[in-house]
């Protein structure tokens, strides 16, 4: 008799679970899971990234920081790059375009990030000895994770639209 009862309290219990499941489980819980790094933190780890290594801007080293960008912006740097340039004019971009310098800057700051589903903006001061230039990153989720999916440079025009204005495109999760 304790073993009728046990497995007809074993079968209650397991119907709750599987109903309470079917009707969406824990409700404080979010859709998606977020990203394990911050956008600030990844915006961090990008830029001292880049600082630590050459700052040129060639395919190779746009190569080595794709796992910090987004797919589309990652095609419109490698698309541009691509562009051919006759010998007598001067490049769309010259010098490196994640910090809109031809003379790179001696550091950086990162502030607080705002995020707004998925979709983040990150504050990013360069310092130069005797000046500062500011701009703002944005982030989207890409796989899991945040990537830089534009850069608005303080009084110039989004990266996005330097690299190839005929090409710009929509930002692509």
């Amino acid at each position: 008799m304790k073993t009728r009862a046990l497995i007809f309290v074993a079968v209650i219990i397991l119907a709750f679970s599987m109903a309470a499941l079917a009707a969406g489980g824990d409700k404080g819980a979010p859709a998606t899971k977020a990203p394990a790094v911050a956008p600030a933190d990844a915006v961090k780890a990008f830029y001292k990234f880049h600082f630590a290594h050459d700052m040129a801007f060639t395919q190779k080293n746009v190569d080595a920081r794709k796992a910090w960008l987004s797919p589309g912006l990652l095609g419109l740097l490698s698309a541009e790059l691509k562009k051919p340039v006759k010998p007598d004019d001067v490049p769309d971009i010259e010098g490196d375009p994640f910090t809109d310098s031809q003379e790179y800057p001696s550091s950086f700051q990162v502030g607080e990030a705002t995020v707004q589903a998925d979709k983040a903006s990150v504050p990013v001061t360069f310092v130069w000895p005797a000046e500062k230039k500011g701009a703002t990153v944005k982030l989207i989720i890409v796989s899991g994770e945040w990537r830089i999916d534009d850069i608005l440079f303080d009084g110039d025009e989004p990266l996005r639209e330097t690299l190839s204005p005929s090409q710009t495109e929509p930002a692509k999760k």
